[in-house]
């Protein structure tokens, strides 16, 4: 991935042709989001065993893990002694355990700042209710966004189109990511998002880590940080329509059907 944050066509296609197109269905953080490791689950729902404690700090066991593999490559290789996977394996955590005791003891964490503030804003004067929705196209990958400043002085309508998205919830993810950019670029200081899909509020307000998104709320967190006030509340599809039709308006203007 470039400086931009935009995918190297080139070198994909010159290197994963075949698996272009879902590469270019992940999206990255555009404002520096900082990658977290995240339990995976197996398709059945269930979440992946896990090794047992070893009081290592994460990142620590994998580079030890891939360290022990190569030397015993190396004892094959040259040796003629193979050992088995459970052996690697406790020489990788029995050596991670030794260089972590030789190190300095860390410094302590800084206080881990809220993600989304949920709790109800006070009153501002300046408050902009946003009404925001997204179109989506399951054959091309296709999607619409619009969202609508309800502003009594100046209440005007917004769209915008994105390509490569992978599915309903990645849309409504970029979409909210299209309103706050909006929003900021317009200099408000206080708004309300007002969304019909209450996955992506709920993924928001709980501060879930939900895979497929996580780069994209990454970016909607940062962005919040920048506001007076913001708060995420889920609304009917009745009290959504006009950002409905501006979405779904977005959408026809690229794919007519």
């Amino acid at each position: 991935m470039a400086v931009s944050s935009n995918w190297d066509i080139e070198k994909i296609e010159l290197v994963l042709p075949v698996h272009k197109d879902q590469i270019f269905k992940l999206r990255a953080s555009k404002l520096g989001g900082p990658d977290e490791l995240v339990w995976l689950m197996n398709p059945s729902g269930e979440r992946i065993q896990s090794l047992p404690p070893v009081e290592l700090e994460a990142g620590i066991i994998a580079a030890w893990i891939c360290w022990s593999l190569w030397l015993s490559r190396n004892h094959l290789i040259f040796q003629k002694r193979d050992f088995t996977p459970e052996e690697t394996l406790i020489k990788a955590l029995s050596d991670a355990r030794e260089w972590t005791l030789a190190q300095s003891p860390p410094a302590p964490p800084p206080p881990v700042k809220p993600l989304i503030r949920i709790e109800p804003p006070p009153p501002h004067s300046d408050l902009c209710l946003v009404y925001t929705d997204a179109s989506w196209n399951p054959l091309t990958g296709i999607a619409g966004f619009g969202w609508i400043f309800d502003d009594p002085v100046s209440p005007s309508q917004h769209s915008a189109t994105s390509t490569f998205v992978s599915s309903p919830l990645m849309a409504e993810d970029l979409a909210a990511r299209a309103v706050i950019t909006s929003a900021l670029s317009q200099g408000l200081g206080s708004i309300l998002v007002l969304s019909d899909s209450q996955i992506l509020i709920n993924i928001i307000n709980k501060q879930d880590r939900n895979l497929e998104v996580f780069s994209v709320f990454q970016d909607i967190y940062l962005l919040s940080l920048s506001f007076k006030s913001i708060k995420f509340k889920f609304i009917s599809r009745l009290n959504n329509v006009v950002a409905d039709y501006v979405a779904k308006h977005a959408l026809w203007s690229v794919y007519p059907v």
